[in-house]
């Protein structure tokens, strides 16, 4: 059976071009999010995917890349596959999420230097 998406939601994040305002996480203080991501957590209900992010910053993997796409994917059984890239299709890491549910079946935002946004707010 097909995860049934947010399509609504999906259609109100296309909106966010650019941002006026970046917000700082108080469990990592030194990342930021935008508007579009701050949407994304509040009506997808998925603020745990801005610290999930930030959390795996210390990988050495990841830590010091100042360009990662991170691409979920959620299986029909609501479980996650997340690919880091380095935005060059190199696989820098791939992450398990046994349950998930987030809104989309497949979705990327990125990570520039210390900020997390869509890919439409570049």
């Amino acid at each position: 059976m097909q995860r049934k998406e947010n399509l609504q939601l999906k259609n109100e994040l296309r909106q966010f071009s650019g941002s006026e305002n970046c917000y700082a996480n108080p469990l990592f203080g030194n990342y930021n999010y935008t508007d579009g991501v701050k949407y994304l957590a509040i009506k997808g209900e998925c603020y745990w995917l801005i610290d999930y992010i930030f959390s795996h910053q210390i990988l050495p993997k990841i830590k010091g890349q100042d360009f990662q796409a991170w691409k979920i994917r959620v299986n029909e059984d609501d479980e996650a596959i997340v690919t880091i890239e380095d935005g060059n299709d190199n696989v820098l890491s791939q992450l398990r999420i046994g349950y998930t549910d987030f809104p989309f079946n497949e979705f990327t935002v990125w990570m520039i230097g210390k900020t997390l946004l869509l890919p439409s707010e570049y």
